[in-house]
């Protein structure tokens, strides 16, 4: 298949080191999941073209570096299968891309070959669960409704099957989502560390019961967390939250910077993107070549929770028994520790980049 895209089709792609551009075009009517931890990652809807969906992969790798790279030349790849979706589009310019019903379909039936036996007969659920676990998601922004979607289609085909909605409820919560600036704030079936941002453009408003309601967000000039059980998401009852997440708020991921952002906001995921020596990409703001150390901070916690998700595949492929997902017990502590390694002031706004240079007292107009 081609690598750019054609723009009526749902595809889907792997990180591959050995293809053109190190991404190859997968044929979703044979879409198989083999016997390792598999990341899919699900962008925000620009992602029109098969480029775009290999960016997305790119920048999943390069999170898995903290936990694959090695000086003998090791990496994520050579563990982990990252997958990377291209939306289909109404138009050849791309934009508002979305999830054909037809590909919808068949990553779902590649999801059910994980769950029964090779006659169609349901597993166990102790196996259909570490089966599962084989599975992370990476969203951002309008890949956090996909997902939804797509595991809504997912459980009712398995419920047509015969597993129960307590055993459906059990096997989605063996896999986990990791998400940035996630769209929907009303659903979450799937495990979830959310990463967002009080000053993001687009989802700021979502947050509004939190900083209401959670002292530790009401004041907030730095990064916090919010932990939430099933049945709540941002602190609220809501029924389409059957599975529990952890937020991890951010006062102001830009905080190198207190001008107006024009090319970058604090809703754009290219600012926690790592280059390839681990370190975070600097966002050149009005000429300024600027890393903040909030994002910097977000960017880590992200890839800690992203590595956590990875290891909890891995230990079920080689456990007797399904080993439970560690995602709500063990991973905050992990989290927060990684916060307070910062001094607070660095987190903070408004402070100083590491270029030295002084940030404006007012916004420019």
């Amino acid at each position: 298949m081609d690598y750019e895209f054609r723009y009526t089709y749902t595809e889907i792609g792997m990180r591959d080191s050995t293809a053109q551009h190190r991404y190859r075009v997968l044929n979703p009517d044979n879409l198989q999941f083999g016997n390792r931890p598999i990341i899919i990652g699900i962008s925000g809807n620009g992602a029109t073209k098969n480029k775009d969906a290999n960016g997305f992969t790119k920048i999943i790798q390069t999170y898995l570096d903290l936990m694959f790279k090695t000086k003998d030349g090791k990496n994520a790849l050579d563990y982990v299968d990252i997958m990377g979706i291209k939306y289909a589009s109404r138009s050849e310019q791309g934009g508002n891309g979305y999830i054909t019903k037809n590909f919808a379909n068949q990553l779902t039936d590649a999801m059910i070959k994980l769950l029964t036996d090779q006659n169609g007969k349901l597993l166990s659920l102790d196996q259909a669960c570490q089966n599962f676990s084989r599975l992370t998601f990476f969203t951002y922004c309008q890949g956090n409704f996909s997902l939804n979607d797509i595991i809504d289609l997912l459980n009712e085909k398995l419920l047509d099957l015969g597993y129960t909605t307590d055993e459906i409820t059990a096997i989605n919560n063996a896999s986990m989502e990791v998400s940035f600036a996630a769209l929907n704030p009303v659903d979450n079936i799937i495990p979830s560390v959310r990463i967002l941002s009080i000053n993001d453009p687009v989802v700021f408003s979502d947050l509004d019961y939190l900083v209401a309601t959670d002292p530790k967000i009401k004041n907030l000039n730095g990064i916090a967390l919010h932990q939430d059980q099933p049945g709540y998401l941002y602190g609220k009852p809501r029924a389409g939250a059957t599975a529990p997440s952890i937020q991890i708020i951010s006062s102001n991921l830009l905080n190198a910077y207190s001008g107006f952002h024009v090319v970058y906001n604090d809703h754009n995921i290219n600012c926690l993107s790592f280059n390839q020596d681990w370190k975070l990409k600097p966002c050149e703001i009005h000429g300024k070549n600027l890393v903040s150390l909030n994002a910097q901070c977000a960017a880590e916690l992200m890839a800690l929770s992203l590595c956590a998700a990875v290891q909890h595949s891995l230990d079920n492929l080689t456990a007797p028994s399904y080993q439970p997902n560690r995602h709500w017990h063990q991973l905050p502590a992990e989290l927060q520790y990684n916060i307070d390694s910062y001094a607070p002031v660095k987190l903070a706004f408004p402070t100083t980049n590491f270029t030295g240079l002084k940030r404006q007292n007012t916004k420019e107009k």
